[in-house]
């Protein structure tokens, strides 16, 4: 945590603010008073210091109407990671951190039925939800702390991939994104996932959709959910103008191709396939999500004590 606001004989110019450090992953929180950081780490401990706890309001059934219309029409637009984690926790009870780091990826500590745990969401507004070396970095050590105490996660898909081109490979994005997949092998938490739009590539197996958690609880997803290497569309544009696949797809159009990776790759299809329990309406999450977690075991007290992840 950092506090913004300058401290005795601080110079200035010779000073990274605030910002700069949660860009950098430095700090998880910034505040801008000792009184906000210190209502911040009593919220923080809460969590560990209560993992259940009931809960006081009634349901709002303006939720439901907002996830109902929460994806857009048009597949380019953005969804905003951090309104769908507001609105999948209990009121109030979500803690962000590390948001402006590795901001692809939202990771939330927060609530949901008075139960304690780890949120995770994609956040399309920043590179398109793809994930760099930052998030990567990011979602493992949050997994971590996660495990670390016990708490239950949460993932809210849509995700294109692993961002790709020079700058990520100069980043040594291959590497940093085995982080998380390291870290999901070996924690021993419960895993629920909702697939809200784009399960993409390496990045779906990251966010939650993988087969190698065992601690994969359940899956959820929604209709306009979307499975495969890559984007379906952009699939099917790769091989009809592919020369070495003209033989292979006998000269059929890229429409065509499109369907076939839609009727293999949407919701439906893949659910079918038992890659998924269930398919639900978006109004219903929070509800499916209440009812599971009410299910899920409680802390294990004899459980040896996890580290948690260095910087």
């Amino acid at each position: 945590m950092a506090l913004d606001e300058p401290g005795p004989g601080s110079d200035a110019p010779h000073v990274a603010d605030v910002g700069a450090l949660e860009r950098e992953g430095a700090v998880n929180v910034g505040v801008g008073s000792v009184a906000e950081a210190i209502a911040v780490v009593r919220k923080y401990l809460d969590y560990f210091a209560t993992p259940r706890r009931p809960l006081q309001q009634a349901e709002d059934p303006q939720v439901a109407e907002e996830l109902a219309r929460l994806i857009p029409d048009n597949p380019r637009r953005a969804v905003d990671g951090r309104r769908l984690t507001d609105l999948v926790a209990d009121p109030d009870s979500v803690l962000r951190l590390s948001e402006r780091f590795g901001g692809s990826v939202q990771t939330s500590l927060a609530r949901v039925g008075g139960r304690a745990l780890g949120l995770v969401a994609s956040h399309s507004m920043v590179k398109a939800g793809a994930l760099d070396s930052d998030a990567s970095d990011k979602l493992a050590r949050f997994i971590r702390l996660c495990d670390s105490f016990q708490l239950p996660m949460v993932y809210l898909t849509d995700v294109p991939g692993i961002l790709a081109g020079p700058a990520a490979e100069h980043s040594a994005i291959n590497r940093h994104s085995a982080r998380p997949y390291f870290a999901q092998v070996h924690a021993r938490i419960s895993q629920l996932t909702v697939a809200v739009r784009r399960a993409y590539g390496q990045g779906m197996v990251i966010m939650g959709l993988g087969q190698h958690s065992p601690g994969q609880t359940l899956t959820l997803v929604w209709p306009s959910a979307e499975f495969g290497g890559m984007g379906l569309a952009g699939a099917a544009a790769i091989t009809a103008n592919s020369t070495t696949s003209a033989q292979a797809t006998g000269g059929r159009s890229e429409q065509m191709l499109y369907q076939d990776l839609v009727s293999h790759g949407s919701a439906l299809p893949v659910a079918q396939r038992f890659r998924a329990d269930d398919v639900i309406e978006p109004g219903d999450t929070r509800a499916r999500l209440l009812a599971a977690v009410e299910l899920l075991p409680v802390a294990d007290a004899s459980r040896p004590h996890i580290p948690l992840d260095p910087w």
